[in-house]
């Protein structure tokens, strides 16, 4: 983008709102996903554990993806899952197909793919999907993670007349991950990056890869304890409107009201313009509805940087009272800006000469006031 006109709302808005849709699916309207069952033969279904010898208890595992979305969307993402109650019976070994994250290739997984899309191919008209979920049969123990695959041009793989795009392929993390990890991977078919960390930091023996964004959206931490999309990322799906936005961007005091991103209307977000590329947002987050389990509650404050790629922090989480644990991640649990005893009400970028502060807040609101003192 041109970086001239930073400091105006179309700029920040069409930052926001950029994605690349002859790459990526639209996240409003109707999806329609087919699933499909697979097992191994060294790792038939008839040897999983009992329960999930059926394929009826993992689509029920997955079910609750689709509400989720739902209510993330406010209604506007309607996914359609149609499972395929049958076992397909892989060729070879489920440790020949490559699972393992430092040697997995994009052709090991054209592989797999092609020849679970083969096998159901008499069963299914592929045609009349968007999106293709693959999963294994529970003691398919060398299928370890659920890597999405993306075709771009060109993509490899045809069936019933249709290239087969947009394809997740499950692995045994989702029994750890539990129904989320279909939102997190079905999220970068709709254009969403990683938000956790690809280089971990160490803290002591400790690996932590959660420490840009904690357990605040799912794109970074699946089970975190407050997983709803960040209302940047609403933005950029088309779940919030631009009329809900409000850009920070001329000099002075001006006071902005704010209402919980996880239930629809209102205002969702202040975007605060700190360079051509780089932009704090405040947004109201709530224990309610996707984040019901959320630990903290207040204005949460992150700031964005347009030209990082996913991995590497293009979102990062501003702590309220940093310092509070030692693991990173952790520490970003307790973030939120608010009022009353031993909360933090204002946040002061003086590099920027931004100024965000709470000067209202309810279980319906936050009140603020954003301050800028520069104008470059």
């Amino acid at each position: 983008m041109e970086a001239g006109s930073w400091l105006s709302r179309e700029y920040w808005i069409r930052a926001a709102r950029r994605v690349r849709h002859r790459v990526f699916l639209s996240a409003v309207g109707r999806l329609r996903a087919v699933m499909l069952f697979v097992d191994f033969p060294n790792a038939p279904a008839s040897n999983a554990p009992e329960g999930y010898r059926d394929t009826e208890p993992y689509y029920r595992w997955f079910a609750p993806a689709i509400d989720w979305f739902k209510a993330s969307s406010y209604g506007r993402l309607d996914l359609e899952i149609t499972p395929i109650h049958k076992w397909y019976r892989m060729s070879k070994a489920d440790s020949e197909y490559g699972f393992k994250r430092d040697v997995f290739t994009r052709n090991h997984h054209i592989e797999y793919i092609k020849e679970a899309v083969s096998l159901a191919d008499n069963d299914v008209d592929f045609s009349q999907y968007d999106i293709v979920y693959i999963v294994p049969s529970r003691n398919a123990l060398n299928i370890t993670y659920s890597p999405t695959f993306i075709g771009g041009r060109h993509c490899p793989i045809v069936a019933d007349g249709k290239e087969i795009a947009y394809v997740v392929t499950f692995g045994r993390d989702m029994w750890r991950w539990g129904f989320k990890v279909l939102n997190h991977e079905t999220g970068h078919i709709l254009g969403l990056p990683d938000l956790y960390a690809f280089k971990p930091k160490m803290v002591g023996s400790r690996r932590d890869i959660h420490y840009y964004v904690g357990g605040w959206d799912l794109m970074g931490w699946i089970s975190g304890h407050a997983p709803d999309f960040f209302a940047w990322s609403k933005l950029k799906l088309g779940w919030i409107d631009e009329n809900q936005v409000d850009v920070a961007f001329e000099k002075g005091t001006t006071e902005y009201h704010l209402t919980p991103i996880e239930i629809s209307g209102d205002t969702k977000m202040v975007i605060i313009p700190s360079g051509p590329y780089m932009a704090y947002v405040a947004e109201s987050r709530r224990p309610i509805v996707n984040d019901e389990t959320a630990i903290d509650s207040g204005l949460l404050i992150y700031k964005v940087n347009i030209r990082i790629r996913s991995g590497r922090g293009p979102i990062r989480v501003i702590d309220a009272i940093p310092g509070e644990d030692k693991m990173p991640s952790r520490d970003l649990d307790h973030a939120c800006f608010g009022i009353g005893e031993g909360r933090v009400d204002t946040f002061e970028d003086k590099k920027s000469g931004i100024t965000v502060k709470v000067i209202k807040q309810d279980y319906n609101e936050d009140v603020i006031q954003v301050t800028r003192v520069l104008k470059t």
